[in-house]
């Protein structure tokens, strides 16, 4: 599978349902001028990055979700992404519409009362750019600031509602590039909060093996210079890869992360795995991703580290109350494994069975995009 525009196809119209379904109770906003101004924050069409919100009623408790989209690779290919809402705020919904699901539902069970806010994704790079000027394509400025737009969110949520000074409990998840951008992002995000709270990560279907593959990586090379993503590598990394851009691949970055981290991935993630899974191949590749997840958790600096691995061919997990609540591994529920990790420390590592043996896969539903 080639990272070209029309290979991520599928993945840009997942996100497009998701912008479908706009958010209850949820209120759209857009970071302050002074903030953004102060940071450098802009999308790809220059806007100020925005965001849905909602106060719990535990308000200093945090869900911070990262919406995902695919990326964008080259000059050409990102300017036409500044004319969609994958590139610009001005074309977010209003807030009308169905409640998010799953793990952002305001009725799940353990987390529901929790404070919510879903990210907006702006800037193609799974928050990793931070070019100074502008690439102008067309005669039309394109920026690269994924990385000024995550601490701008972060300082507008602090002037909302002391999210890094008054906080106590912090979850950052993302779906797609923004569970790729959890893996990446995670200790930069953890590192601004000032208060005792306890930060965890979530990031589910962000572990793309197919990034290192020779076609990709060719492509993953030019977007790392395109972005200037260097400084969204976690340093320890850079000396144990042969090129810098080799630390935006999950599993070299993986090893390094430092905070609490649950891991939801399916070893048969449609939009990586496109085999037939009655082929052996198709369980080849699940194997080599179930023993990356393994081994690179295994070895990674986080003292509590949890993983729950699914047989389930589908693209993102927790998107839908169908999935977070019901489906199993080794006969735990997600929603009860992700709460047993979270307040009990149970940090097991579950593994499913191959495809088809799970029969708490709900097959050909819509299961995100979140």
């Amino acid at each position: 599978m080639r990272l070209v525009p029309c290979a991520l196809v599928p993945l840009l119209l997942l996100a497009q349902a998701a912008l479908g379904a706009t958010f209850q109770n949820l209120t759209l906003a857009t970071v302050r001028p002074d903030i953004a101004s102060a940071d450098g924050a802009k999308c790809l069409d220059g806007s100020s990055p925005g965001y849905y919100r909602r106060l719990g009623s535990e308000p200093n408790k945090w869900r911070i979700h990262f919406r995902g989209g695919a990326w964008c690779f080259d000059s050409d290919d990102c300017y036409q992404r500044s004319k969609t809402f994958l590139g610009s705020s001005t074309m977010l919904g209003p807030n009308t519409g169905d409640a998010p699901f799953g793990f952002m539902a305001q009725n799940e069970s353990h987390f529901g009362n929790w404070t919510l806010v879903l990210v907006e994704y702006c800037d193609g790079s799974s928050w990793t750019s931070n070019r100074e000027d502008p690439v102008v394509v067309n005669n039309t400025n394109v920026w690269y600031r994924g990385r000024r737009n995550l601490v701008a969110v972060l300082q507008e949520l602090e002037a909302w509602n002391g999210l890094l000074s008054r906080s106590t409990d912090i979850v950052f998840t993302g779906t797609s590039a923004g569970g790729m951008h959890t893996y990446l992002n995670g200790d930069f995000m953890a590192s601004f909060v000032t208060s005792q709270a306890r930060v965890a990560l979530l990031p589910d279907a962000g572990f793309f093996l197919f990034l290192d593959t020779p076609g990709n990586l060719s492509q993953l090379q030019n977007a790392y210079t395109l972005w200037n993503a260097t400084d969204a590598l976690y340093p320890e990394c850079l000396s144990s890869v042969a090129e810098a851009y080799e630390c935006l691949i999950p599993k070299n970055a993986l090893p390094h992360v430092r905070s609490d981290l649950f891991a939801l991935q399916s070893l048969y993630d449609t939009a990586q795995n496109k085999c037939n899974p009655q082929d052996a191949g198709c369980n080849a590749t699940s194997a080599e991703m179930r023993g990356y997840l393994q081994g690179n958790l295994t070895a990674s600096k986080t003292p509590k580290t949890g993983i729950f691995a699914t047989a389930c061919r589908q693209h993102e997990e927790s998107c839908q109350d169908f999935d977070w609540d019901d489906m199993t591994v080794a006969g735990v529920r997600l929603e009860t494994a992700f709460y047993d990790f979270y307040y009990n420390d149970d940090l097991t590592a579950r593994f499913d069975v191959d495809w088809p043996n799970n029969p708490t896969c709900t097959v050909g539903a819509n299961h995100g995009a979140c």
